[in-house]
């Protein structure tokens, strides 16, 4: 399965939705417990690919795509136990990523319905259950690309240049902040964040991964990942401070 959504719930992973092998739309969701390591196949389907996701939540994506042309949902949904469907999104968009903090949701870059970029940044506020335009992107943001975040402020790779951009949430300003550890970096990857400590690696042509200090702008390899090399990664979350990696096959 690629494409599709992995939450994080309580102590479950919630996967599925996106496609197969050829494209072949996957309208399955599983959950698995992350205690007992038991998957049990939730009664809910839904077919849509490339939606942005955060925790907990996730939102529009492509409901069809192929030669009848792309078409987009505006549909967000938050899974607690169950799906509950939320106030629409005033946009529409494939691909998109979306980050939370301080119980606002934003969500950035993506494809728009006639397949320009979008510029433009969204923060959705949970108390208030409303959307508001809060910025605008200056690198090329699309799904799946390594981004994270760190003491209110956000992080995204440019995997045009391997370079890392920092979005300060206070201020809505880009800034680079330094490049990334690897060459090897324009395909797949993860960044994610452990008891204050940020990782990026596992990229599809290097099985590395590194921690970057904030502070002194230093990265500091870390381990190689013993997986096979070039696999690539179907989703993964961070629960309870460990990291929960579902990846599909090189040969698949």
């Amino acid at each position: 399965i690629q494409e599709g959504i992995t939450l994080s719930h309580e102590t479950n992973l919630i996967f599925g939705l996106g496609v197969l092998s050829g494209s072949i739309q996957n309208p399955d969701i599983w959950s698995l417990d992350l205690i007992d390591l038991e998957w049990t196949q939730l009664n809910f389907k839904l077919g849509i690919r490339s939606p942005f996701q955060t925790n907990d939540y996730f939102g529009n994506g492509s409901v069809s795509f192929g030669l009848g042309g792309r078409f987009y949902t505006n549909e967000f949904r938050k899974f607690d136990g169950q799906f509950n469907n939320l106030e629409s999104t005033p946009f529409s968009l494939y691909k998109g990523i979306a980050l939370e903090n301080d119980e606002k949701i934003f969500v950035l870059g993506g494809e728009q319905e006639d397949a320009s970029t979008n510029s433009s940044i969204y923060e959705y506020d949970k108390n208030l259950d409303q959307w508001s335009l809060a910025g605008s992107t200056i690198i090329p943001i699309t799904s799946p690309t390594p981004h994270f975040i760190f003491n209110n402020n956000i992080y995204v790779l440019n995997q045009e240049n391997n370079e890392l951009w920092k979005l300060d949430l206070g201020t809505f300003q880009w800034q680079f902040f330094i490049n990334a550890p690897s060459e090897d970096l324009d395909t797949g990857g993860l960044a994610f964040v452990i008891d204050g400590h940020v990782f990026m690696g596992l990229f599809e042509l290097d099985n590395r991964i590194w921690e970057l200090d904030i502070a002194t702008k230093t990265w500091k390899e870390k381990m190689d990942y013993t997986g096979s090399r070039g696999d690539r990664i179907a989703g993964y979350i961070v629960n309870q401070d460990k990291l929960w990696l579902i990846q599909s096959p090189f040969n698949n």
